[in-house]
């Protein structure tokens, strides 16, 4: 891992829409860039993360080619498998607020644990890609999730359901609260680079103003 770029400026992507209309395939040359699920296969990354089983059994060789380090829920890990860049951390999706134990990530979806990683590194800037916490034109994700949905069935043999509603986002909103005053209290500055994110709590810039910011 670079520190040097880990201490300065961390850019997480997710997987909201708006992704697909900015050249986030560039982000690693603007800092350490923090992959959450599907992100960090079909993005270039420094880092991946995730604490979704299925997606995890779904890539995980994919991950294990790209020799890059990947952060993992334990208690969802039911793989007979481990390679050197595979870390397990302890994580409670009831727990408000970021952990700053080592090995320990809070968060209620994969995102928020992202978050709580970039923030133990204290970083000077956090950039937020793809948290958009709302669907675009009833589009969820910026890739198409059919080939993921698919490769979820064939794991479990069972019909999945994509979800076609924001009732989870709305959900998962209040958590950002207290963990943007976390951050604010670590001083660390956190851009949300989706203007029209439903994410209220940081502020909101677009991908001229992200450029401003990082070649300044």
């Amino acid at each position: 891992m670079d520190q040097k770029a880990a201490t300065k400026d961390i850019i997480i992507i997710a997987g909201g829409p708006s992704v697909g209309t900015m050249p986030c395939h560039e982000l690693v040359n603007y800092g350490h860039v923090i992959g959450v699920n599907e992100s960090s296969v079909l993005l270039p990354c420094h880092e991946a993360i995730s604490m979704d089983r299925l997606w995890m059994e779904a890539r995980y060789e994919k991950l294990q080619w790209a020799e890059i380090p990947v952060w993992f829920r334990k208690c969802a890990w039911k793989v007979d498998a481990n390679w050197c860049h595979l870390n397990l951390f302890d994580g409670n999706v009831h727990v408000t607020g970021l952990s700053d134990v080592n090995g320990q990530l809070f968060g209620k979806n994969s995102g928020m644990c992202a978050i709580n990683l970039a923030y133990q590194r204290r970083p000077r800037r956090i950039f937020l890609f793809g948290f958009d916490m709302r669907a675009s034109s009833k589009q969820h994700y910026f890739y198409n999730i059919n080939q993921l949905i698919d490769d979820k069935r064939k794991i479990t043999n069972r019909d999945i359901k994509i979800n076609q509603s924001d009732s989870k986002y709305k959900e998962w909103l209040p958590a950002f609260v207290p963990i943007s005053q976390q951050l604010n209290s670590a001083e660390i500055k956190v851009y949300n680079v989706c203007p029209d994110s439903a994410i209220n709590v940081f502020e909101k810039i677009g991908w001229k103003d992200f450029l401003k910011c990082v070649t300044i």
